[in-house]
């Protein structure tokens, strides 16, 4: 297995993205980026003959060292996804935003969930993945 990654240097070091594959696959970053309210790494990935674009996404949780908004990260994500979302075919978009995906009714959800189906993207990760029973971990295409 190879694993890249993407970490920051500087003020925030609240985390990095990255990349585990198989020595068959080949991977090449093509750029990496912050806003204020996520980090994002984009990846070509090589399987075979077909090309796949990838974007991975991390938004740290609100905190006292990041302290931005739901609203801003949702805005700006917008902003990021309408600029990447014609780039390449397929596009996955896998990343941690903490939010609460499997919670339908949470405004918060409501506004990804409508974000995700303006672009004519699908979230395919329906199984929980963090440990108090909650899907944060966002997989579009």
């Amino acid at each position: 297995m190879n694993f890249l990654d993407s970490p920051w240097q500087g003020e925030r070091s609240s985390g990095s993205t990255g990349l585990l594959f198989r020595e068959t696959v080949r991977v090449a970053l093509l750029r990496k980026g912050k806003e204020d309210s996520f980090e994002f790494s984009e990846w070509v990935i090589k399987l075979q003959r077909h090309l796949v674009g990838l974007s991975i996404i991390y938004r740290p949780p609100y905190s006292v060292n990041h302290s931005v908004t739901t609203s801003v990260f949702l805005e700006q994500f917008a902003t990021y996804l309408e600029s990447i979302a014609t780039e390449r075919e397929p596009l996955f978009i896998v990343g941690d935003v903490d939010i609460h995906i499997n919670k339908p009714d949470d405004n918060d959800t409501r506004q990804l969930n409508d974000l995700q189906t303006s672009l004519a993207m699908e979230q395919l990760v329906m199984e929980l993945t963090h440990v108090s029973g909650n899907i944060l971990h966002l997989n579009v295409v």
